[in-house]
């Protein structure tokens, strides 16, 4: 007892440490990911039911989004490399902020799209720009809480969509909502600059020069695969849970709204779990389980339609959306150089995305097919445990890291 009371002030006094390192990296994957990206699911019943989009227009506008999601990954790096870092990041932040009250001024689907597609890219630079360039520059044993509180931003934005939308009467007010939410969650992201990374040794230079990041060694190519089939398994339940409830399964849309704010409220604690996971076990062995766990909790629909069911899933599926990228954040920086970091987690980033799009393609094409969305939960389902599979190869080598 005695000496377990030191071990926990210890761990406060790390978090503690983290928060203000940390809070930068927050507002990018809040503002990026949690409010731009996630807030289309919940908002888009909305707009369909007060005709500013139609089905067709509002997966269009998806689809534009995960498109700009992967141009904006892609060209994080580069962009970086000519403007800066904090100036990249800054410019995101408010791009996001404008793109959504844009959205809100914009009762029509062409300027939905447009808005969609504009927050897509600047998720994608936000993504990469703000945890990569926090965590090269921090120690090892400070990464659990840093991540976790970095990506702890897209379960709060989940959480807030989930729980706010569905009360708000008509979809301007929720735009608005939306965008001020954003506006807020950007502030830290302005009032911090990035902390500095260690400067690169000559000797630490790879042949190649400024192009040497993007090079894959074998245990990052094998976590990007993961990565990428964690990308098609979590599709179901980010982009269609509501509808399976309300309409395969008959339980209505109130039904399906209520299993989102489960979704939202596992997101919230996602981040902060996965933190404390990895402090224990170490990034290493923490992926392949939560993948596997993913697997599990993804494939649960298909054994059970049960109220409990539907909840453990929506709950568990909604922890480990933002659990699975703190982890696999936290890996790469473990077993890559820190002057490498940025360009390897925008290529991770950036493949992800591919995979998300194909993926997307793949699980409406299901639906077609069969007129179900169960098939799209084992499809998902086989691929996370491929990803598990993939992720727990023991190849990979250690930088000072878990």
């Amino acid at each position: 007892m005695t000496q377990s009371l030191p071990r926990h002030s210890g761990a406060l006094v790390l978090w503690l440490t983290a928060l203000p390192r940390a809070l930068p990296g927050f507002a990018a994957t809040f503002v990026g990911i949690g409010m731009g990206r996630f807030s289309l699911t919940p908002l888009a019943p909305l707009l369909v039911a007060e005709q500013w989009l139609g089905p067709q227009d509002a997966a269009h506008a998806a689809a534009l989004m995960l498109a700009g999601y992967a141009v904006g990954a892609l060209t994080a790096a580069p962009l970086a490399r000519l403007f800066g870092t904090d100036r990249c990041l800054w410019t995101g932040l408010m791009v996001t902020v404008l793109a959504l009250m844009a959205t809100a001024l914009s009762p029509d689907a062409t300027g939905q799209a447009l808005g969609r597609g504009i927050t897509g890219i600047t998720g994608g630079l936000l993504m990469v720009l703000g945890p990569s360039s926090i965590l090269r520059a921090t120690a090892a044993a400070e990464r659990p809480a840093v991540s976790a509180i970095i990506y702890a931003g897209i379960g709060l934005g989940i959480a807030l969509s989930g729980m706010v939308i569905p009360t708000v009467a008509d979809a301007v007010t929720a735009s608005w909502l939306i965008a001020a939410a954003a506006l807020i969650g950007a502030l830290p992201g302005f009032r911090r600059g990035l902390p500095q990374p260690a400067p690169v040794t000559a000797t630490a230079v790879e042949p190649g020069g400024r192009w040497s990041g993007l090079r894959m060694p074998l245990p990052v190519l094998l976590l990007t695969l993961a990565y990428g089939l964690d990308a098609i398994g979590y599709i179901p339940h980010t982009v269609y849970w509501s509808s399976y409830i309300a309409r395969e399964l008959g339980l209505g849309v109130s039904s399906g709204g209520g299993q989102w704010v489960l979704f939202g409220t596992g997101a919230v604690l996602g981040a902060p779990v996965a933190g404390l996971v990895a402090g224990r076990i170490g990034f290493q062995r923490a992926v392949p389980l939560a993948l596997l766990l993913k697997a599990a909790v993804v494939a649960l629909p298909l054994v059970s339609d049960a109220g409990l069911a539907l909840a453990v899933s929506s709950v568990l599926v909604g922890l480990l959306v933002p659990g699975v990228v703190a982890l696999m954040s936290g890996r790469l920086a473990g077993v890559t150089e820190p002057h490498r970091l940025t360009g390897q987690w925008a290529l991770m980033t950036g493949i992800f995305a591919l995979f998300q799009a194909g993926g997307g393609a793949l699980h409406a094409h299901l639906f077609t097919l069969t007129g179900s969305y169960r098939p799209m939960f084992l499809v998902a389902a086989l691929a996370l445990a491929a990803g598990a599979v993939v992720a727990a190869l023991p190849v990979g080598r250690r930088l000072g890291g878990h």
